[in-house]
């Protein structure tokens, strides 16, 4: 089973087949549980929003429709899940994944890597939902303007515009020395 493209285990998923949708959840599980705690900047938001989309996409199963790749549709239901979650919540700076020092580096180096990555984090983190989550999708998850496009469900000169308002931003943030929130 666990040879199986996306699209034949989302078929046998919808009919009610569990050991299939489990081999989607372990192929998916960790880019989608990534995404969401890149947006949120909490494991425990992004775990419970992780949780949430393969649900959904459970019982969306036997609805599903192959016009897309499951992929491409599993990040959309993460975006959507993502942005509800903007709209209810506050979120919290990212924990940053690189804070002990590396081999040889000192320090002082470590530490300066350290609040730029927090400088960086929540630069992301006060962009626009929309434009935090194509800039994601792209950096992060290796998406194209077409899948990202299908994802925040717009066109993809749309996602051009969003992707370079993005960048824009977070330059002129940076350049301003946009500071981290403290929790």
């Amino acid at each position: 089973m666990n040879d199986l493209p996306d699209e034949d285990l989302v078929a046998l998923s919808a009919r009610g087949r569990q050991d299939a949708f489990e081999v989607l959840v372990r192929r998916h599980q960790r880019k989608i549980a990534g995404l969401a705690y890149r947006f949120t900047g909490s494991r425990a938001e992004a775990e419970d929003l992780a949780q949430d989309v393969f649900l959904a996409a459970w019982t969306a199963a036997p609805k599903w429709r192959p016009e897309a790749k499951f992929a491409t549709w599993l990040y959309r239901v993460t975006t959507n899940a993502c942005l509800n979650w903007k709209r209810r919540s506050r979120p919290r700076l990212a924990e940053s994944l690189d804070s002990r020092p590396a081999a040889g580096e000192s320090a002082e180096a470590a530490l300066a890597r350290q609040e730029q990555s927090e400088a960086v984090a929540a630069a992301v983190q006060a962009l626009p939902p929309n434009q935090r989550m194509a800039l994601l999708l792209r950096r992060f998850e290796d998406r194209s303007n077409r899948e990202i496009a299908e994802a925040l469900e717009t066109t993809e000169p749309a996602i051009e515009g969003l992707l370079q308002r993005a960048y824009d931003g977070l330059r002129e943030k940076l350049r301003a020395g946009h500071q981290p929130a403290r929790c």
